[in-house]
C-alpha cells in the first residue's frame, strides 16, 4: 500500500492541492469545503459590521445629531425645529446650502461641524430652548437660565427650618417636660413639669360668698385631684340637716349643754355649775365648765352685780375647741349683791 503524504494548508486551513500529482478526490471536497464555510463566516461578519456602521452614522433613519443620509433619495437631510427632516441641497458647484443650518434650529449644548476633508466650512453651537418648560419659579433665586429664547433669572427661595418655622411662637415654657419642637429656626426642649396622682394644697380663703383654694403650681396634671385638711369641717359644728360639701350637720341648734349661776348677798348665798348634755360638757368644779367637744357656742347671760369688781366671765360667742374652759369669776367677800346665770347653748 502507497504512503499518503502529509497534507499542507493555507493560514486559513484550506487544504493546499498537489497539482504536480493526479488529484485526490477526498483532498479537494475537504478543500471546497472549508473554502465555503470561510466565504460564509465573513460574509456575516460583514453584514453584522455593516449593520453596526448603520446604526452609528448618519445612514440610520434616525441620523445623528440630528443629521442624516436618506439612502432611498440619496440625500444629506437636517432635522427642523417641527421634527420633520429636510433635504440639504448639494449644488453643482459642489457647495452645500445651509441656511437652516442656524443656532436657533439646533439643540442648545449640540454642536454641528460642516468640513471638507480636513477644512473646517462652518461650526453652529446650538442654542434652541423651545422646548424648555422652566419658569423663574423653577430656579433658585440668584440663579439664570435659557428658556424659550429667553434669560430668565430665579426667584425660587428654597424652604430652611428658619423660614418654615418663623411664624411659630411657642417657648420651653409652652411644651411639657422633654418633648421638643421647632420654633423660628432652633429646636426647643419643654419644661413644664408633670403630676399625677392627689396633690394636698392649702386651705381655701373666703372672700365674700367664695372659697378661693391657693395659686396652683403651672404644670401639666394628669388624673390629679387636689385636696386640703377638713379643719372644723364636722358634722357636731354644722347645724342639724345641712350639708356642707358633702357633711351632713348633726349639731341641734340652740340645744341647751349647761349653766352656771351664783347668787350673793352681803357675802352669802351659793354658787354651781349644772350639766344637761354630758356629750358636749363636764364639770370640772363648782364655778368652771369644760367642753368636751368642739362647738359653736352662744352664752345667754343674766346678770346683776352692784359692784363691778364683784363678778367677770369674759367669754364672747363663737367656735371654741374641744378641752376649753369656762370659768365665771366671783368676788365672795363682797358686801354687795350678786345675782348671774349664764346658760352654755349651741349655736
Amino acid at each position: 500500500m502507497a504512503r499518503r503524504k502529509k497534507t499542507k494548508s493555507t493560514d486559513k486551513g484550506i487544504p493546499l492541492i498537489d497539482l504536480t500529482a493526479e488529484p485526490d478526490i477526498n483532498q479537494v471536497n475537504e478543500s471546497l469545503e472549508k473554502v465555503d464555510e470561510l466565504l460564509t463566516t465573513s460574509y456575516e461578519e460583514e453584514e453584522l459590521k455593516l449593520s453596526d456602521h448603520i446604526n452609528k452614522s448618519v445612514t440610520n433613519p434616525d441620523g445623528v445629531h440630528n443629521f442624516r443620509y436618506d439612502l432611498n433619495t440619496k440625500k444629506l437631510q437636517y432635522k427642523t425645529g417641527t421634527g420633520n427632516w429636510e433635504n440639504m441641497d448639494l449644488e453643482s458647484t459642489g457647495t452645500i446650502n445651509t441656511s437652516e443650518l442656524t443656532a436657533e434650529n439646533i439643540k442648545q449644548g449640540i454642536t454641528v461641524t460642516i468640513t471638507r476633508g480636513t477644512q473646517e466650512l462652518k461650526k453652529v453651537v446650538g442654542t434652541y430652548t423651545g422646548d424648555a418648560t422652566a419658569t423663574a419659579q423653577d430656579i433658585i433665586s440668584g440663579k439664570v437660565a435659557y428658556s424659550k429664547g429667553n434669560k430668565i433669572t430665579g426667584t425660587y427661595t428654597p424652604s430652611t427650618l428658619a423660614n418654615m418655622t418663623n411664624d411659630a411662637t411657642a417657648t420651653a415654657s409652652d411644651l411639657i417636660q422633654g418633648k421638643t419642637a421647632y420654633a423660628r429656626g432652633s429646636k426647643i426642649t419643654g419644661n413644664i413639669s408633670s403630676y399625677s396622682g392627689d396633690r394636698s394644697i392649702s386651705a381655701p380663703t373666703l372672700n365674700g360668698n367664695n372659697l378661693y383654694t391657693p395659686t396652683i403650681t403651672n404644670g401639666n396634671y394628669s388624673n390629679t385631684r387636689f385636696y386640703f385638711s377638713k379643719g372644723n369641717l364636722s358634722p357636731e359644728n354644722i347645724k342639724k340637716g345641712v350639708n356642707i360639701f358633702g357633711v351632713t350637720g348633726s349639731m341641734d341648734s340652740g340645744r341647751v349643754l349647761g349653766a352656771l349661776w351664783a347668787n350673793f348677798w352681803n357675802s352669802g348665798g351659793g354658787k354651781d355649775t349644772v350639766v344637761w348634755d354630758s356629750s358636749y360638757l363636764t364639770k370640772k368644779d363648782n364655778l368652771t365648765l369644760r367642753l368636751t367637744q368642739s362647738a359653736n357656742i352662744i352664752f345667754k347671760k343674766s346678770i346683776y352685780s352692784t359692784e363691778n369688781s364683784q363678778f367677770s366671765f369674759n367669754y364672747n360667742d363663737g367656735y371654741f375647741n374641744s378641752g376649753q374652759e369656762f370659768t365665771m369669776t366671783i368676788n365672795t367677800i363682797s358686801t354687795g349683791q350678786i345675782n348671774a346665770c349664764i346658760v352654755i347653748t349651741l349655736a
